[in-house]
Order: structure tokens, then sequence, then C-alpha cells
């Protein structure tokens, strides 16, 4: 497997008559062809050295692979589909508190309007404000999956437990998160008339 090092490994000549000590032995064919294709050349060789050897359990390098692994990728399916459901939910929470937070400064907006702010301006104040909180929490989040990650090297084979490409992606989607929950609620008040912003409680 994957996950161990390599066995000390001795290669007999079958004729020696070591093959008769040995419980199963494994034949390795490397081919241009089709794999499946060979098989029938292949029973037919074996034959030719002993008629009493059987030929079982013919599969691919690949296919032995991925047998090998198994259980660790289904493992690994598991942790992600959990991951990525904690994710859905990280994104939904955090647009729920950044808009609830944005919709409880209507008020201010609407003072800021009427001393003659622009609403780009404010656009651009709430939403660097909303990001500032929001960069403060992935900062957090990114070092304590620094120190966790440690525990996920024995699920993952030819990828490294720090894949810089899975943290992009899920600070890039948290932050584009952000942003839509901060610009969405801060448009909306930016249009209103400031008399009624006053009044909103």
């Amino acid at each position: 497997g994957l996950d161990a090092p390599p066995t000390p490994q001795a290669y007999k000549i079958y004729a020696s008559g070591w093959a008769d000590f040995c419980r199963r032995m494994f034949v390795v064919v490397r081919t241009e062809a089709e794999p499946g294709a060979v098989t029938g050349e292949l029973r037919t060789e074996l034959a030719s050295l002993d008629h009493s050897l059987p030929l079982a359990s013919v599969m691919t390098m690949r296919e032995r692979m991925g047998e090998s692994v198994g259980e660790q990728r289904f493992r690994t399916l598991l942790l992600g589909s959990f991951a990525g459901f904690a994710l859905v939910l990280a994104c939904i929470g955090l647009y729920a508190v950044m808009s609830y937070s944005v919709s409880q400064r209507t008020r201010e907006i609407g003072i800021r309007i009427a001393l003659g702010g622009r609403p780009r301006e404010i656009l651009i104040l709430v939403i660097r404000q909303a990001l500032v909180l929001s960069c403060i929490g992935m900062v957090v989040g990114l070092i304590a999956a620094l120190v966790l990650t440690r525990a996920m090297r024995a699920l993952l084979f030819e990828v490294t437990p720090l894949d810089p490409i899975s943290f992009a992606i899920s600070l890039g989607l948290l932050a584009g998160v952000a942003v839509l929950a901060s610009y969405i609620p801060a448009r909306r008040a930016t249009k209103i008339d400031p008399l009624a912003a006053l009044r909103y409680e």
C-alpha cells in the first residue's frame, strides 16, 4: 500500500523448486496494448511453463493501486463531504451575520447620506469594515487549520496537508461571501430616503 514502505522481496528461479513453498505468486506484465486483451496470451504462456499454475485475480496496476487505498479513499471522501458541508454552513452563517450587521447600520448610513456622503463612498466604507472583521476571522481560522492539518497526513497521498490551492479556494470563497453579504444590504440602505433611514428602528 501507499501508506507503508515496501517490504523486502526475493526473486528466485521458478524451476529451482522454491515455488513449492510459496503460498501465492504474482506475475507482472508490461504491455503497450489494452491490458484486458493480453489475458488470453498470458494464460497460454503460463500453461506452457506449468499446466498446474492457476491464473486468478487478473487486474491492471491502476486497479490494484485503487484497491490498496480503497479504505483511505472512503475516509477521505467522507471527511471531504463533511468539510464541504461545514464550508457551506460557514458561508451561510457569515452571510447572515454580515448582512444583519450592515442592516443594523441603516440609520448611520442615512445620517451619512444626509450629511452629504456619497453612496459609493459609503459602500466602500461598509465593505472595508466588513472585510476587516472577516479577515481577522479568516486569519484565526487559517492558523487553526495549519495546526490541525497534521492529523490529516495519514489520509493524503500525492498531496501535502498544506495544499495552497485548497486554502486559497476556501479563503477566496469566504472573502467573496463577506463582500456580497455586506454589499447587498449596504447598497439597499444607500438607496432609501435619508429621512426614512433616520426614522428606521
